[in-house]
Protein backbone atom coordinates (compact mmCIF):
# COMPACT_ATOMS: atom_id res chain seq x y z
CA UNK A 1 0.00 0.00 0.00
CA UNK A 2 1.28 3.83 -0.59
CA UNK A 3 -0.26 6.56 0.46
CA UNK A 4 -0.46 10.40 -1.19
CA UNK A 5 -1.71 13.34 0.64
CA UNK A 6 -3.84 16.18 -0.86
CA UNK A 7 -5.30 19.71 1.10
CA UNK A 8 -9.05 19.71 1.05
CA UNK A 9 -10.42 23.44 0.85
CA UNK A 10 -13.77 22.67 2.66
CA UNK A 11 -16.17 25.88 2.73
CA UNK A 12 -17.97 26.82 6.33
CA UNK A 13 -21.02 24.65 5.09
CA UNK A 14 -19.01 21.84 4.23
CA UNK A 15 -16.79 22.32 7.54
CA UNK A 16 -20.46 21.72 9.48
CA UNK A 17 -21.14 18.93 7.01
CA UNK A 18 -18.04 16.92 8.07
CA UNK A 19 -18.16 17.75 11.58
CA UNK A 20 -21.66 15.92 11.30
CA UNK A 21 -19.66 12.49 9.74
CA UNK A 22 -17.78 13.27 12.83
CA UNK A 23 -19.90 12.87 15.40
CA UNK A 24 -22.07 9.81 13.48
CA UNK A 25 -18.28 8.47 13.63
CA UNK A 26 -17.66 8.45 17.12
CA UNK A 27 -21.59 7.14 18.04
CA UNK A 28 -21.34 4.40 15.62
CA UNK A 29 -18.09 3.58 17.28
CA UNK A 30 -19.57 3.78 21.13
CA UNK A 31 -22.77 2.29 20.37
CA UNK A 32 -20.82 -1.06 19.30
CA UNK A 33 -18.63 -1.53 21.71
CA UNK A 34 -21.85 -1.22 23.96
CA UNK A 35 -22.79 -4.04 21.86
CA UNK A 36 -19.40 -5.55 22.21
CA UNK A 37 -19.46 -5.40 26.20
CA UNK A 38 -22.72 -6.64 26.77
CA UNK A 39 -21.77 -9.74 24.53
CA UNK A 40 -18.57 -10.34 26.51
CA UNK A 41 -20.35 -10.08 29.93
CA UNK A 42 -22.55 -12.66 28.96
CA UNK A 43 -20.87 -14.84 26.36
CA UNK A 44 -16.80 -14.38 27.38
CA UNK A 45 -16.20 -13.91 23.80
CA UNK A 46 -16.76 -10.99 21.39
CA UNK A 47 -18.64 -10.68 17.99
CA UNK A 48 -16.21 -11.07 15.23
CA UNK A 49 -16.19 -8.16 12.52
CA UNK A 50 -18.83 -10.22 10.35
CA UNK A 51 -21.14 -10.50 12.92
CA UNK A 52 -20.98 -6.61 13.06
CA UNK A 53 -21.62 -5.88 9.61
CA UNK A 54 -24.46 -7.73 10.04
CA UNK A 55 -26.16 -5.78 12.15
CA UNK A 56 -25.18 -2.25 10.61
CA UNK A 57 -28.48 -2.35 8.28
CA UNK A 58 -30.81 -2.82 11.74
CA UNK A 59 -28.63 -0.27 13.55
CA UNK A 60 -29.48 2.33 10.78
CA UNK A 61 -32.91 1.82 10.84
CA UNK A 62 -32.81 2.52 14.51
CA UNK A 63 -30.44 4.84 14.47
CA UNK A 64 -31.49 7.16 11.14
CA UNK A 65 -29.01 9.86 10.86
CA UNK A 66 -26.02 6.57 10.68
CA UNK A 67 -27.55 6.97 7.01
CA UNK A 68 -26.10 10.22 6.54
CA UNK A 69 -22.23 8.61 6.40
CA UNK A 70 -21.23 6.03 3.24
CA UNK A 71 -21.92 1.91 4.39
CA UNK A 72 -18.12 1.51 3.71
CA UNK A 73 -17.20 3.70 5.75
CA UNK A 74 -19.25 2.72 8.69
CA UNK A 75 -17.98 -1.00 8.12
CA UNK A 76 -14.74 0.09 8.63
CA UNK A 77 -15.23 0.95 12.22
CA UNK A 78 -16.57 -1.94 12.93
CA UNK A 79 -13.80 -3.60 11.46
CA UNK A 80 -11.39 -1.26 13.14
CA UNK A 81 -13.12 -1.83 16.49
CA UNK A 82 -12.78 -5.78 15.94
CA UNK A 83 -8.89 -5.14 15.34
CA UNK A 84 -8.96 -3.15 18.33
CA UNK A 85 -10.11 -5.66 20.68
CA UNK A 86 -7.83 -8.63 18.92
CA UNK A 87 -5.03 -6.44 19.69
CA UNK A 88 -5.87 -5.58 23.33
CA UNK A 89 -6.78 -9.50 23.38
CA UNK A 90 -2.92 -10.38 22.44
CA UNK A 91 -1.50 -7.74 24.38
CA UNK A 92 -2.95 -8.35 27.67
CA UNK A 93 -1.34 -11.80 27.61
CA UNK A 94 2.15 -9.73 28.26
CA UNK A 95 0.98 -6.77 29.63
CA UNK A 96 -1.68 -6.97 32.58
CA UNK A 97 -2.58 -3.09 32.31
CA UNK A 98 -2.97 -3.29 28.54
CA UNK A 99 -6.60 -1.78 28.35
CA UNK A 100 -9.78 -2.68 26.14
CA UNK A 101 -11.14 -0.24 23.90
CA UNK A 102 -13.04 2.55 25.42
CA UNK A 103 -15.54 5.05 24.52
CA UNK A 104 -14.91 8.11 22.13
CA UNK A 105 -16.08 11.19 24.68
CA UNK A 106 -14.29 14.15 23.52
CA UNK A 107 -15.73 16.32 20.56
CA UNK A 108 -12.78 16.60 18.60
CA UNK A 109 -12.88 15.92 14.39
CA UNK A 110 -12.16 12.16 14.30
CA UNK A 111 -10.81 10.46 10.88
CA UNK A 112 -13.31 9.11 9.00
CA UNK A 113 -12.23 6.67 6.42
CA UNK A 114 -13.28 5.28 2.95
CA UNK A 115 -12.74 2.13 1.84
CA UNK A 116 -13.50 0.85 -1.42
CA UNK A 117 -16.51 3.22 -2.65
CA UNK A 118 -18.08 6.55 -1.44
CA UNK A 119 -15.79 8.72 -3.74
CA UNK A 120 -15.40 10.43 -6.96
CA UNK A 121 -13.21 12.44 -8.87
CA UNK A 122 -14.52 15.11 -10.83
CA UNK A 123 -12.06 17.35 -13.43
CA UNK A 124 -10.72 21.19 -12.32
CA UNK A 125 -9.25 19.92 -8.82
CA UNK A 126 -12.73 18.41 -7.05
CA UNK A 127 -13.32 15.42 -5.49
CA UNK A 128 -16.86 14.04 -4.07
CA UNK A 129 -17.00 12.19 -1.02
CA UNK A 130 -19.91 11.17 0.68
CA UNK A 131 -21.95 13.09 -1.64
CA UNK A 132 -19.74 16.75 -0.69
CA UNK A 133 -17.69 18.74 -3.15
CA UNK A 134 -14.81 19.40 -2.48
CA UNK A 135 -12.03 21.66 -3.85
CA UNK A 136 -8.60 20.39 -3.43
CA UNK A 137 -5.07 20.93 -4.28
CA UNK A 138 -2.51 18.42 -5.50
CA UNK A 139 0.20 18.01 -8.46
CA UNK A 140 -0.93 14.45 -8.67
CA UNK A 141 -3.19 13.01 -11.07
CA UNK A 142 -6.05 11.18 -9.24
CA UNK A 143 -7.89 10.07 -11.86
CA UNK A 144 -4.60 7.76 -12.36
CA UNK A 145 -4.07 6.23 -9.62
CA UNK A 146 -6.10 3.22 -8.33
CA UNK A 147 -7.86 4.68 -5.17
CA UNK A 148 -8.85 1.89 -2.69
CA UNK A 149 -9.17 3.69 0.34
CA UNK A 150 -9.37 7.69 1.26
CA UNK A 151 -9.24 9.02 4.68
CA UNK A 152 -10.30 12.50 5.94
CA UNK A 153 -8.34 14.02 8.50
CA UNK A 154 -7.96 17.74 10.41
CA UNK A 155 -4.45 18.39 11.08
CA UNK A 156 -2.75 21.76 12.50
CA UNK A 157 -6.04 23.76 11.10
CA UNK A 158 -5.99 22.22 7.31
CA UNK A 159 -8.26 19.65 6.13
CA UNK A 160 -6.00 16.92 4.62
CA UNK A 161 -7.04 13.65 2.65
CA UNK A 162 -4.99 10.36 2.66
CA UNK A 163 -5.34 8.85 -1.20
CA UNK A 164 -4.30 4.72 -0.45
CA UNK A 165 -3.26 2.88 -3.28
CA UNK A 166 -2.11 -0.83 -4.39
CA UNK A 167 1.91 -0.26 -4.63
CA UNK A 168 3.30 -3.51 -6.42
CA UNK A 169 5.89 -5.34 -3.85
CA UNK A 170 9.19 -5.70 -5.94
CA UNK A 171 10.88 -8.76 -4.19
CA UNK A 172 14.43 -8.77 -4.46
CA UNK A 173 15.09 -11.80 -3.22
CA UNK A 174 16.72 -13.62 -6.44
CA UNK A 175 16.00 -17.55 -6.83
CA UNK A 176 18.84 -19.00 -9.58
CA UNK A 177 18.51 -22.59 -8.87
CA UNK A 178 19.33 -24.53 -12.08
CA UNK A 179 18.42 -28.01 -10.18
CA UNK A 180 15.48 -30.25 -9.59
CA UNK A 181 15.76 -31.24 -6.19
CA UNK A 182 14.88 -28.43 -4.29
CA UNK A 183 13.94 -29.35 -0.32
CA UNK A 184 11.68 -26.17 1.65
CA UNK A 185 10.96 -25.39 5.06
CA UNK A 186 8.31 -23.15 6.13
CA UNK A 187 8.33 -20.93 9.58
CA UNK A 188 7.36 -17.48 11.24
CA UNK A 189 10.49 -16.20 11.40
CA UNK A 190 11.58 -17.13 8.00
CA UNK A 191 8.82 -17.37 5.87
CA UNK A 192 10.09 -20.02 3.74
CA UNK A 193 13.96 -21.45 3.92
CA UNK A 194 14.52 -23.90 1.03
CA UNK A 195 18.59 -26.20 0.06
CA UNK A 196 18.87 -28.06 -3.07
CA UNK A 197 20.79 -30.74 -3.63
CA UNK A 198 23.73 -28.73 -4.29
CA UNK A 199 23.91 -27.10 -1.43
CA UNK A 200 22.03 -23.58 -2.61
CA UNK A 201 20.09 -22.10 -0.11
CA UNK A 202 16.79 -19.62 -0.76
CA UNK A 203 15.67 -17.56 2.27
CA UNK A 204 12.61 -15.36 2.18
CA UNK A 205 11.64 -13.35 4.88
CA UNK A 206 8.62 -12.83 7.11
CA UNK A 207 8.24 -9.04 6.03
CA UNK A 208 4.58 -9.36 7.63
CA UNK A 209 5.81 -11.12 10.86
CA UNK A 210 7.93 -7.94 11.58
CA UNK A 211 5.60 -5.11 10.38
CA UNK A 212 3.05 -6.88 12.97
CA UNK A 213 6.00 -6.92 15.80
CA UNK A 214 6.69 -3.36 15.52
CA UNK A 215 3.40 -2.13 15.96
CA UNK A 216 2.84 -4.69 18.79
CA UNK A 217 5.82 -3.26 20.55
CA UNK A 218 4.80 0.20 19.78
CA UNK A 219 1.33 -0.20 21.10
CA UNK A 220 2.50 -1.33 24.48
CA UNK A 221 5.04 0.88 24.73
CA UNK A 222 1.99 3.97 24.48
CA UNK A 223 -0.58 2.02 26.50
CA UNK A 224 2.04 1.45 29.34
CA UNK A 225 2.87 5.43 29.05
CA UNK A 226 -0.81 6.26 28.59
CA UNK A 227 -1.47 4.33 31.94
CA UNK A 228 0.66 7.05 34.27
CA UNK A 229 -1.07 9.78 32.61
CA UNK A 230 -4.26 12.00 33.95
CA UNK A 231 -7.58 10.62 32.01
CA UNK A 232 -7.99 13.67 29.92
CA UNK A 233 -4.61 15.73 30.00
CA UNK A 234 -3.29 16.93 26.71
CA UNK A 235 -0.31 13.82 27.23
CA UNK A 236 -3.40 11.03 27.53
CA UNK A 237 -5.18 12.54 24.75
CA UNK A 238 -1.66 12.89 22.28
CA UNK A 239 -1.07 9.25 23.34
CA UNK A 240 -4.62 8.14 22.65
CA UNK A 241 -4.22 9.66 19.02
CA UNK A 242 -0.67 7.85 18.72
CA UNK A 243 -2.48 4.62 19.81
CA UNK A 244 -5.01 4.67 17.57
CA UNK A 245 -2.78 5.31 14.98
CA UNK A 246 -0.98 2.45 15.45
CA UNK A 247 -3.91 0.16 16.05
CA UNK A 248 -4.83 1.49 12.15
CA UNK A 249 -1.78 0.96 10.84
CA UNK A 250 -1.82 -2.64 12.16
CA UNK A 251 -5.11 -3.38 10.51
CA UNK A 252 -3.85 -2.32 7.18
CA UNK A 253 -1.06 -4.68 7.27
Amino acid sequence: MKTYQIRLFPSKDQINQLNELSNIRKDVWNKLLDIEQQFYITNKSIFNKFDLNNMLPELKETYSDWKKLNSKAIQTIATELYGSYRSFFNLIKKDKSARPPRKIENTDYHSIIWNQSGWMIKENNIIIINKIQFEYRSNLNLNELEIKEIRIKFIRNKWLCDIIIDDSIEYKDKILIDTRVLAIDLGLGKLCHGIDNKGNQIIIKNKSKKINDYYQKQIAKIQNKRSKTIKGSNRNLLLKRSLNKCYYELLLH
